[in-house]
């Protein structure tokens, strides 16, 4: 997965059954639109848009309209919120994994530790998201 930079005229947008992404098409591109981007753009306007690019295409993270001269991304709270979720987890399992592992209750220690564990795999991963968004709403506003 690597972040690309497309731009182009935006030709149609469309929507998905589900209504929580959109599809637009750039020349002979085909781009997943996460919901907080789909109403940014409209058909005929320039755009330079950055995302993800993988096996099945590319998915936006940051999108900016130069018709309208409008710099958008998808909305990080979200991410933000997991990653401070994610970090309190890791804490509070580590200190009842020591505490159990102290009073000698092997079982409940491992436990929590491996729990506190994956809490920590998770906020790693949250980062790692947060520096792509970042990655992708800069290279959009340089344009």
């Amino acid at each position: 997965m690597s972040i690309e930079l497309r731009k182009g005229s935006v030709t149609a947008i469309t929507q998905t059954e589900d209504k929580k992404t959109g599809i637009c098409h750039i020349g002979d591109h085909t781009i997943t639109l996460n919901r907080d981007l789909a109403d940014k753009m409209n058909v005929g306007d320039e755009i330079a848009i950055a995302g993800n690019t993988n096996e099945q295409g590319m998915k936006a993270l940051a999108i900016n309209n130069l018709s309208l001269k409008r710099i958008s991304s998808v909305d990080p709270t979200n991410i933000v919120l997991a990653l401070g979720l994610s970090g309190f987890a890791f804490f509070v399992f580590f200190i009842l994994g020591v505490q159990n592992s102290s009073a000698g209750i092997m079982s409940l220690a491992a436990l929590n530790i491996t729990i506190s564990m994956v809490a920590l795999v998770v906020a790693g991963t949250t980062i790692l998201h947060l520096a792509r968004l970042r990655q992708a709403l800069a290279k959009c506003e340089y344009l």
